[in-house]
């Protein structure tokens, strides 16, 4: 759980398993319950993903900073598709302000 009044930033993602959907069209995006998102969604056979085998600079891909209101999860969403395999670890940098 990130703490309430924390600035959030995705710093990286090191994909262990690269992600696969049926037709690899599916998209990933990552967020804070009810305080938005801190990427936009990406579909895993985009040339420019993080979603393929290696360690990944979150904020190349989505320079997105998100306070939050409150103590929320980290939440991760995919559309379009099911994924059926994949695997990774994020990191996330995040400051508590006043």
């Amino acid at each position: 759980t990130i703490p309430d009044n924390a600035v959030v930033t995705l710093d990286s993602v090191d994909v262990l398993t690269t992600f696969t959907s049926a037709a690899d069209t599916a998209t990933i995006k990552v967020g804070l319950a009810t305080n938005g998102d801190l990427s936009t969604a990406i579909a895993i056979n985009d040339g420019t993903n993080p979603w393929d085998t290696g360690a990944h600079a979150g904020s190349a891909y989505t320079p997105i900073l998100v306070k939050t209101t409150g103590a929320r999860l980290i939440v991760v969403t995919s559309a379009t598709q099911a994924i059926t395999a994949g695997k990774c670890v994020f990191c996330f940098r995040y400051y508590v302000t006043v």
